[in-house]
């Protein structure tokens, strides 16, 4: 009987793009494409995207004429329960709820979390069905005629979206560049500030529509114009823009207040100022060259130091807090900023070297990014904005514990996503990830299992496995894999031998598929009842006779077919051991 022997690979370390085979990490990949590394370990096939409105953000839809045009969303930032967008000179809202039950076809009393911002009837639209409606109570839209205007009824499950038409908020800017934003409350209501480079900042709180062009307060301030980075620090509003090293802040409680004697100033760096962002009750300001940090509670006691002069960031919407840090775009790579116990011992460090080669390939006219905070995971994607979707690049990064216990990020790749803008948050306590994109709709990251109707194309490649010899030959037997579905799966599994060389033969790929849900007793969200099979699906290991033979060989898994989401947690290879070469 022939010696078998076993290598097991526990799959961690995200996308390594910057070693060799001999110091690659066995549970890296070389090839992580629509995969993401867990924070429950693994790497899982990610969420798809839908249409959060199904509505265009357009003149037809807003009742304006020749005002959206045909270019990207530049603004897309969540208020409360409203959607707020930007296109062209137009700026809107939609405002949205959620399914609190499952709903069949033909339920015609609607239960959701909140129906305020809902006209008394009205029309509301679900995934791809229009629906109208007679009455409302707090929690219900009554009267529904259901598949309204030629469209088909559907039934929806618990959290799903459901939201109004687009409404016109002002379309009297002129044309803008993409939009930043930040969220406030200084005297009691939520509110959001929004700067596009060409146009007064402006406020809005879901009702009220201000410009901030200095009509609150007397004395000698000025309002800033052509504002490109706003955010609200110790009840100020901080404005900046790329041309300029001057910080400009309004007085205390009152962002369109810009009167020195009220409390409003400037103060002067050293430097063109990229973005700005708070963190850790302190405001930092990333320049060109450098970055700086301020504290304090008012221009009494404001107080401007230096982090660094040896290196700045690229791109002021690359900037985002996660995990407790910074992370941000420099000339050398992804860096975070990082604060320790000790006031003011602030840690620059890279943390994209492994993919470098990635970052390369960045396009920093059109980039964005977004945070999902359930995941700890970072998305920055950098459109080609006159490609198709499908080969549309982003990179995602999930900070995490790997396998010695060091926290990090782990990074993979995502194609088939084209966002111009995003935003994250919670609505009635579930995150919501949307983005605007170049075709005016806004999109809902972390939901359904296709990118909008398209198969996702994911993609696994290992690390080249040697196991534990170069220069001996193995002979596969049988690979097990670890996995957990959280539905029906449809993917191929192939071994590539010897680096993919053309001299040696590839055997053709394996199919890799599950029928239902691994049931696995006390794991939320993956047990679920009427999903999940009992006796069926449930084993999490699959094991499957292979063929072939080589000095080195890679696991490859390939799905486009519209799968569920599936975690691959690790594999068992089972080889004889050959000859030496």
């Amino acid at each position: 009987m022939e010696n078998i022997q076993q290598q097991i690979v526990s799959l961690d370390g995200g996308l390594i793009l910057n070693k060799d085979p001999f110091t690659q990490p066995p549970g890296s990949a070389l090839q992580l494409q629509n995969f993401e590394p867990s924070i429950k370990g693994g790497y899982r096939r990610i969420n798809g995207t839908n249409k959060y409105i199904l509505l265009e953000f357009n003149d037809t839809n807003l009742g304006t004429t020749s005002k959206t045009g045909t270019a990207a969303i530049l603004l897309s930032a969540i208020l409360g329960y409203d959607v707020i967008a930007a296109r062209g000179s137009v700026l809107g809202k939609a405002t949205s709820t959620f399914f609190t039950a499952d709903h069949t076809d033909s339920v015609t009393t609607l239960t959701v979390n909140n129906t305020g911002g809902f006209a008394s009837s009205g029309t509301l639209y679900a995934g791809s069905e229009i629906i109208t409606y007679t009455g409302k109570t707090a929690t219900t839209f009554t009267g529904a005629t259901r598949g309204a205007s030629s469209s088909t009824e559907a039934a929806y499950k618990e959290n799903i979206i459901i939201s109004t038409g687009w409404t016109k908020i002002d379309e009297a800017r002129t044309s803008a560049n993409a939009y930043t934003f930040t969220k406030y409350n200084f005297s009691g209501t939520d509110k959001i500030a929004i700067a596009d480079g060409q146009n007064y900042t402006a406020s809005y709180d879901g009702t009220t529509y201000t410009l901030l062009n200095g009509s609150i307060g007397s004395g000698s301030g000025t309002a800033p114009t052509a504002t490109e980075s706003v955010f609200a620090f110790r009840n100020h509003m901080f404005f900046a823009k790329s041309s300029s090293e001057e910080l400009v802040f309004s007085a205390p409680f009152a962002e369109n207040d810009f009167t020195p004697a009220n409390g409003a100033g400037s103060i002067r760096v050293n430097d063109k100022i990229i973005g700005l962002m708070v963190f850790r009750e302190r405001l930092f300001i990333f320049c060109k060259n450098s970055i700086y940090v301020l504290s304090g509670n008012s221009i009494a006691d404001f107080v401007v130091e230096p982090v660094t002069r040896d290196i700045g960031c690229l791109d002021k919407f690359s900037i985002q807090e996660i995990g407790g840090d910074l992370i941000y775009l420099a000339p050398d790579g992804l860096r975070t900023i990082a604060g320790t116990e000790r006031i003011d011992d602030i840690e620059l460090g890279t943390v994209s070297k492994v993919i470098q080669e990635r970052i390369d390939d960045i396009c920093f006219e059109n980039l964005t990014s977004v945070v999902v905070r359930e995941k700890s995971q970072y998305r920055l994607f950098f459109p080609n904005t006159t490609g198709t979707e499908k080969y549309q690049l982003g990179i995602l990064g999930t900070m995490k514990q790997d396998n010695q216990g060091q926290i990090g990020f782990q990074w993979a790749d995502i194609v088939g996503i084209k966002p111009s803008s995003t935003d994250s948050e919670y609505i009635a306590q579930i995150e919501v990830v949307v983005h605007g994109a170049y075709d005016g709709f806004i999109y809902q990251q972390e939901n359904g299992i296709t990118f909008a109707g398209t198969n996702m194309e994911a993609l696994y490649r290992s690390a080249d496995l040697i196991m534990g010899d170069a220069g001996i030959r193995k002979s596969m037997q049988r690979i097990i894999t670890n996995y957990r579905s959280e539905g029906s799966v449809d993917a191929r599994l192939l071994l590539r031998y010897d680096y993919d060389s053309s001299e040696t033969p590839q055997p053709a790929a394996y199919t890799f598929s599950e029928g239902a849900a691994t049931a696995i007793y006390g794991l939320q969200g993956v047990s679920t009842y009427g999903t999940a099979v009992y006796g069926e699906g449930g084993n999490p290991l699959t094991r499957q006779s292979v063929e072939g033979s080589g000095f080195a060989v890679a696991i490859k898994m390939n799905e486009d077919a519209g799968s569920s989401p599936f975690v691959l947690n690790g594999f068992q290879l089972e080889f004889t051991a050959g000859g030496r070469h």
